[in-house]
């Protein structure tokens, strides 16, 4: 209603005076986008819909930093070539759900990795078309991996848990069944992998490295 508008209203203005005074608005950021949201699968000229275009996942080429792509609330995968400066939805045939996690291939900008609601998708054209290469119930995808020495192995932590593949994303074996939520990869041994999973009888989250590109973990409970 109005009076918890207003009262909000004030709390932003609270949070960003507080900011200020704590200097952490030094630095100047400008909105680049994506700014839209469409009626996905409608055509080939979707119309525009009022819905928030916050972005849940982004990831950028390493081969070609021109080429950005992100997944939006509103359910839409844009592309960008211009390191964001412009955007495309990419997705205006395509019925999705809003995407989670993202991943671009190391060395081809045209190949990427997005997960959105049960499934995870792979696009080896630059987003023209979509391919479903894994569909568990409810995955909700948090997290997916290209290993940058060997791309044939992908690695996907979901809340259905920590899924591998070594086909280059046609094929996926699941090593955990708890949710997992965050996989990295060493920044100086693409063999070296880190994960945070879910324990569910302890009801807390344990961290696990492995040194064999994500086939068997450790848990690093020092």
């Amino acid at each position: 209603d109005a009076a918890e508008t207003t009262d909000f209203q004030q709390r932003i203005k609270q949070l960003k005076t507080g900011a200020a005074k704590a200097g952490r608005f030094s630095a100047t950021w400008t909105g680049i986008g994506p700014f839209e949201t469409f009626n996905t699968n409608t055509g080939p000229d979707p119309l525009a819909k009022s819905s928030q275009a916050n972005i849940y996942c982004i990831d950028q080429s390493f081969s070609h930093p021109d080429v950005v792509y992100c997944g939006t609330e509103g359910s839409e995968v844009f592309k960008s070539t211009d390191r964001g400066l412009n955007w495309v939805c990419i997705t205006r045939n395509v019925e999705i759900s809003t995407p989670t996690a993202l991943e671009v291939h190391p060395s081809n900008p045209d190949i990427v990795f997005v997960g959105e609601g049960s499934h995870i998708r792979k696009s080896a054209d630059g987003g023209l078309t979509w391919d479903i290469v894994l569909t568990v119930n409810e995955l909700s995808a948090n997290e997916i991996l290209v290993n940058p020495a060997d791309p044939q192995i992908v690695l996907a932590a979901t809340f259905k848990g920590l899924y591998r593949s070594t086909d280059g994303g046609l094929n996926w074996m699941q090593l955990f069944p708890e949710a997992c939520y965050d996989v990295e990869w060493k920044t100086d041994d693409p063999a070296t992998v880190f994960l945070v999973r879910n324990d569910p009888a302890a009801k807390i989250c344990r961290f696990y490295k492995s040194t064999d590109s994500g086939l068997n973990w450790t848990l690093k409970d020092n």
